[in-house]
């Protein structure tokens, strides 16, 4: 009965350690789940940024309505605006009130130009889950139609 008993008290100073263990194993499943997430969460941001970006120069080529661009855009879950990217604090932009201004573009022999006037930027706040992504079109950028 001795052995029986001091094999049990083994085991039982064991215990705090296996359930430690089991915890941490919980912790650390849950951050790559997290990590996952955020990853996945990001991928999407950057696919629709291209999108909008896309969608922008295919609608000035082909001199859509610029509201209803926006307006799908904002379906798609993008809030499109023209204004100021604030230079290197541009991810104050995340949290930002769109101006409402509408994105302008200007042509010059087969080239679209974004013209700027005031502002500096066309700007897509895409929201994803838990992330926000901020993509710029900056004054200045073209695109050339063939």
């Amino acid at each position: 009965m001795g052995r029986g008993f001091f094999a049990f008290l083994v085991l039982v100073s064991f215990l705090p350690s296996a359930i430690y263990a089991l915890q941490l194993y919980s912790e650390e499943a849950s951050a790559a789940s997290a990590t996952r997430q955020a990853m996945l969460e990001q991928q999407a941001i950057i696919v629709r940024g291209q999108d909008f970006e896309e969608s922008f120069w295919r609608a000035v080529g082909y001199g859509a309505d610029m509201r209803r661009w926006a307006s799908a855009m904002r379906s798609e879950g993008v809030e499109v605006w023209y204004g100021d990217s604030r230079g290197q604090a541009y991810g104050q932009l995340a949290n930002a009130k769109p101006t409402g201004k509408l994105p302008k573009a200007r042509w010059e022999g087969g080239i679209a130009y974004v013209d700027g006037g005031g502002h500096d930027a066309v700007i897509a706040r895409i929201r994803v889950g838990n992330s926000t992504g901020i993509w710029l079109i900056p004054q200045g950028s073209e695109h050339e139609y063939n």
